[in-house]
């Protein structure tokens, strides 16, 4: 989901840009430009995100060794710092291990776009 949608901002500001290119002033063409290069950036965040959480899939389902665990919340940290990037998501985490090891390993600036879900 996140890729299709970062894949349709892409495309739109694809379309956007060639537009401009074709009939816009100069500074429709400069904003267009930049709207291009900033979706461009979002896709290959998700797709980084999408990538990761792949590969971990099976870790993340079975979080329950120190390897596993540490891979979910890189996952989260990258979550986190693109949620605060583009200001419009937020992230659900769950605490794996102990709440101190959770405290340690999610050190990303982009906190307050997080929430916990804790166990009992």
């Amino acid at each position: 989901m996140l890729f299709a949608l970062a894949d349709a901002a892409f495309l739109i500001a694809q379309e956007a840009f060639d537009d401009a290119e074709e009939n816009g002033t100069p500074q429709e063409l400069a904003q267009a430009t930049q709207a291009l290069a900033d979706a461009n950036s979002d896709k290959m965040i998700a797709n980084s995100i999408v990538t990761l959480t792949t590969n971990n899939l099976t870790k993340i389902t079975a979080a329950n060794v120190d390897e596993a665990i540490t891979n979910v919340y890189q996952l989260y940290n990258k979550a986190l710092d693109q949620a605060e990037l583009l200001k419009d998501r937020f992230v659900i985490m769950d605490v794996l291990g102990d709440e101190a090891v959770f405290r340690n390993k999610v050190i990303s600036t982009g906190l307050k776009y997080g929430a916990v879900i804790i166990q009992n």
